[in-house]
């Protein structure tokens, strides 16, 4: 798991970010902004609202994530921190239902 708890900067993070996105086709990233319906929102590496880099958008920052390798990961860190909703998390329209590339 990588965490990014405070935001990802293009700076210090952005080159870490994308190397773990190349790297987990298969992974679980989740906002820790809450979007639709108040809750945070999962993606898949490869969803276009989470993997654009920043300086090809115009952007020094992006808000926090936490990214996981498969479900089982989502739900250990679940137990250990119980604020976190890993029942309730938001599947992103854009890439969670669509088939992953392989």
């Amino acid at each position: 798991m990588l965490e990014f708890t405070h935001g990802i900067r293009s700076d210090e993070d952005e080159a870490e970010y994308q190397t773990w996105l190349r790297n987990h086709p298969h992974g679980i990233v989740v906002n820790l902004k809450a979007g639709y319906q108040n809750q945070l929102t999962k993606h898949r590496p490869h969803c276009p609202t989470i993997s654009r880099d920043l300086a090809s958008i115009g952007r020094e920052e992006r808000e926090g994530k936490l990214c996981f390798e498969n479900r089982n990961e989502v739900e250990r860190y679940a137990e250990e921190h119980t604020e976190f909703p890993a029942a309730n998390l938001n599947p992103c329209g854009r890439c969670w239902n669509k088939p992953l590339s392989r």
